[in-house]
């Protein structure tokens, strides 16, 4: 299961939608699923491809890599508080473009006292792993 935390967020959940062939899932944290925000007014294909709500929005829900994506770990959270306000409409953004595919994903929007900070990535970490661990995750989503 590929996770991270930011930026980190970012990354694994663009390689997991890129690649669930070579994955079982995704645990991100506070991650930015738009290219956009990072290059504003840069267009082209390779930005496409890594931009998750881009690229995601144009795919059908029985496509290939649809299909891929079902069944697996998918875990989504970020706080309300802090530098948050931009990974939050973010992350809601995707939610609204993995149920048009009816991908099944644990999306968690945390209070607005959890900010974009390591002390609240690691209490998120422990939170969502130990469902993992439990095999709880999809009866918690």
């Amino acid at each position: 299961i590929l996770s991270g935390c930011s930026m980190g967020g970012y990354h694994a959940g663009n390689f997991f939608f890129r690649r669930p062939d070579l994955f079982d899932g995704v645990v991100s944290l506070s991650g930015l699923f738009h290219a956009d925000y990072l290059f504003p007014n840069y267009d082209n294909e390779l930005i496409y491809r890594n931009s998750p709500l881009d690229f995601l929005a144009n795919i059908g829900p029985h496509s290939l890599l649809a299909e891929q994506y079902k069944g697996k770990t998918l875990i989504f959270c970020c706080g309300q508080g802090n530098y948050e306000r931009v990974t939050g409409a973010s992350t809601g953004r995707l939610q609204g473009v993995l149920q048009n595919l009816k991908i099944d994903a644990w999306f968690d929007i945390w209070g607005k006292d959890v900010s974009h900070d390591f002390y609240w990535w690691r209490r998120q970490a422990q939170y969502f792993f130990g469902k993992i661990a439990e095999g709880a995750w999809r009866r918690a989503a």
